[in-house]
C-alpha cells in the first residue's frame, strides 16, 4: 500500500467513526498524553473554580486593555488562546483537514522534536501524530464563561482571521483535561506526514501561510522556515547521496523565497534520481516564479512524461501557459487536471481566470463557485469572482465578494483596491478612498491603488490631494505616460496651465498613441 493510499484510508477511517454524530477534531504532532488545556499542563490538576477565578481576575481583566474594553470574556479568552496564552480552553476545529495539518506539521503546536543521530530521522518526521475525535453531540454551549459544566463548547465571537480559516472552536473541561472515554484517538504515522502536508497544500490550500494568516503568523512562519532550512541542510550533510534530502531542502528554500538556491537543490536531487516526477514539478514552479516560463513548461512536460496521471503537473503547466497568453492551451491543461482530480481547488480557481480572459464571464464565475465549494476558506476565488462581477456591472455583488476575501485574508491589498473601485462606481467616494488608503498601507508601492485613489479624490474635489497621488505614481514609474496625462488634467482644473502643458508634452513623448487625447489640450 502506498503512502497516499494509507492517507486516504486514514481519512476514511475518521469519517466512518464520525458517522451521523457531530464531532470536533484536534491535531497533535506527537502523542504527549492527556488531551488537556495549556493552563492544566502548566499548573496541574487544580479545581476548575480556581482556574476560572484566576482567569477572570488576573488574565481576562488585564487582557481587555489589549483587546477591547467592551469585549466579552469569551472573546478575550479565545484571543489569548490563539496568541499562545495559557488558558483553560482546549483548541479544536470543525474541519478534519485543519486537524490533519496540526497532526503532521512539525513546526506547529508543541515544538519540533528532531534526533540528529541518523539521516533518516533527519529527513523523515520524528514522531507519529494523532487526531482527537471529540463527540460534541449534546455538549452545552454556554454564553457565560462562569457557567459550570463537566464539558462546554465555546464558539469564538470575533473575526480573527486565524479563527475564521481554522474553523476554530474551544472545549473547556471541568478537570482541565478530557477523560479518555470521551474521545477517540487516531494515529497519524510519521511516514505519511509529508504526503498529508503536500495533499493539504495542493488540494485544500492548507499550509503554514494560510493557517497562520496574520502578521504574528508571518513572523512565526519565517522563523520556523529558517529552522527548517538548518534542519534540511544538516540532512544533506548527513546523507549527501539522498535525493529526497535535496528535494526537501529545495522545498524549504522555495518557501523562503531563495529561488535560485532552491533550483540548485532540485538540480542535485534530479541528478541523483532523474525519475522523480514531483521534483520536476516543484522546480518548474520555481522557474515560473522567476519568469522562466518556457523552462518551467519543459519541467512540467518531463514530469508528465514520467507520470501522466500527475494532476498538479497539468495544473502548473496551465498556469505557465496562461502567463504566456496561451489561453486555449492553458484551458486544456486545467481540464486534464480536473479529470484526474475533480477535487483540485487550484485547477478550478485558475481556469476561472483564464475563462475571464477568453470573455466567458459566466463560465469564469462557475469555476470560482466550484473552487469556493471545494475550499470556502481561501480568499482568492472570492476575489476573482468579485472582479468578474464588477466587469458585469454587478457592483454590490462584487463588494460582497471582496468583503469575504478581506474577512478571510485581511492582508489582501487587491481586495481593498477592487472593493474601492466598486464603491466608486456606486458614488461612495469617501468609502472608496478609505479602501484605497488600506490597499496602499498594505503595499506602499501599489501603483493601481494610487491611480484609483487619485481619481476618487479628483471626483471628490480634492484636487491637490489627487495631484499628490499622481506625483507618487510617477515616482514609482517615471515612464507612466497615463499618469502624466491624468495629472495634467487635474493641474489644468487648478489653473496651473504651464505645469499642465509640460505634463501633456511629457505624456506624448512617452506614448505617442495618446496624441488623439492630448492634441486638443496642447497650446500652439
Amino acid at each position: 500500500m502506498t503512502n497516499q493510499e494509507k492517507l486516504n484510508k486514514k481519512i476514511q477511517e475518521i469519517l466512518d467513526i464520525c458517522g451521523e454524530k457531530e464531532h470536533l477534531f484536534r491535531g497533535e504532532n506527537f502523542d504527549y498524553g492527556k488531551v488537556s488545556s495549556t493552563l492544566y499542563r502548566q499548573r496541574g490538576d487544580i479545581p476548575v473554580n480556581t482556574v476560572l477565578m484566576q482567569e477572570k481576575i488576573i488574565t481576562i481583566n488585564e487582557a481587555k486593555n489589549h483587546v477591547s474594553s467592551g469585549a466579552s470574556d469569551i472573546e478575550v479568552l479565545t484571543e489569548l488562546q490563539h496568541h499562545g496564552g495559557k488558558t483553560s480552553l482546549i483548541d479544536f476545529t470543525r474541519n478534519i483537514f485543519i486537524a490533519l495539518f496540526f497532526a503532521c506539521d512539525e513546526s506547529s503546536g508543541f515544538g519540533v522534536r528532531i534526533s540528529g543521530a541518523r539521516p533518516d530521522e533527519m529527513i523523515e518526521s520524528s514522531e507519529s501524530g494523532r487526531i482527537i475525535l471529540f463527540d460534541a453531540t449534546d455538549i452545552p454551549r454556554p454564553k457565560d464563561m462562569e457557567d459550570q459544566h463537566d464539558y462546554a463548547i465555546f464558539i469564538p465571537p470575533g473575526k480573527n482571521p486565524r479563527v475564521v480559516f481554522q474553523s476554530s472552536v474551544f472545549v473547556r473541561s471541568a478537570k482541565g483535561y478530557i477523560e479518555e472515554d470521551k474521545y477517540r484517538s487516531i494515529a497519524i504515522e510519521k511516514d505519511i506526514k509529508p504526503y498529508a502536508l503536500d495533499y493539504l497544500d495542493r488540494y485544500h490550500g492548507i499550509n503554514s501561510d494560510t493557517i497562520y494568516n496574520d502578521l504574528q503568523g508571518f513572523i512565526r512562519n519565517q522563523q520556523g522556515l529558517y529552522r527548517r532550512e538548518e534542519h534540511d541542510n544538516r540532512a544533506v550533510e548527513l546523507s549527501p547521496q539522498n535525493p529526497e534530502a535535496y528535494y526537501r531542502l529545495g522545498n524549504t528554500r522555495r518557501k523562503l523565497g531563495k529561488l535560485e538556491e532552491a533550483i540548485k537543490s532540485y538540480d542535485r536531487s534530479i541528478q541523483l534520481d532523474p525519475n522523480a516526477a514531483e521534483v520536476y514539478v516543484n522546480r518548474g514552479i520555481v522557474k515560473a516564479g522567476l519568469g522562466m516560463l518556457e523552462e518551467s513548461i519543459e519541467d512540467f512536460n518531463k514530469a508528465i512524461e514520467l507520470d501522466p496521471e500527475l494532476s498538479q503537473a497539468y495544473t502548473n503547466r496551465g498556469f505557465a501557459k496562461f502567463k504566456l497568453s496561451r489561453f486555449q492551451q492553458a484551458i486544456r491543461d486545467y481540464n486534464k487536471a480536473i479529470r484526474l482530480n475533480p477535487g483540485s481547488f487550484a485547477a478550478y480557481n485558475n481556469r476561472g481566470q483564464v475563462k475571464l480572459e477568453l470573455d466567458k464571464p459566466q463560465e469564469s464565475i462557475a469555476d470560482c463557485d466550484q473552487a469556493i465549494k471545494l475550499n470556502p476558506k481561501i480568499a482568492e476565488p472570492y476575489l476573482n469572482r468579485g472582479f468578474v462581477k464588477f466587469k458585469l456591472g454587478k457592483f454590490q455583488e462584487a463588494i460582497r465578494d471582496c468583503n469575504k476575501a478581506i474577512e478571510l485574508n485581511p492582508m489582501a491589498g487587491e481586495a481593498y483596491n477592487n472593493r474601492g473601485i466598486a464603491k466608486g462606481e456606486l458614488g461612495k467616494l469617501e468609502e472608496a478612498i478609505k479602501d484605497f488608503d488600506k490597499a496602499i498601507e498594505l503595499n506602499p508601492e501599489y501603483a493601481e491603488a494610487y491611480s484609483n485613489r487619485a481619481k476618487a479624490k479628483e471626483l471628490s474635489g480634492k484636487l491637490k490631494e489627487a495631484i499628490e497621488d499622481y506625483d507618487r505614481l510617477i515616482n514609482l514609474n517615471p515612464k507612466d505616460a497615463v499618469a502624466y496625462y491624468k495629472r495634467a488634467i487635474v493641474k489644468r482644473k487648478l489653473g496651473r496651465v504651464e505645469e499642465a502643458q509640460n505634463d501633456f508634452v511629457r505624456a506624448l513623448e512617452l506614448n505617442p498613441n495618446l496624441r488623439k487625447h492630448i492634441e486638443g489640450n496642447l497650446e500652439n
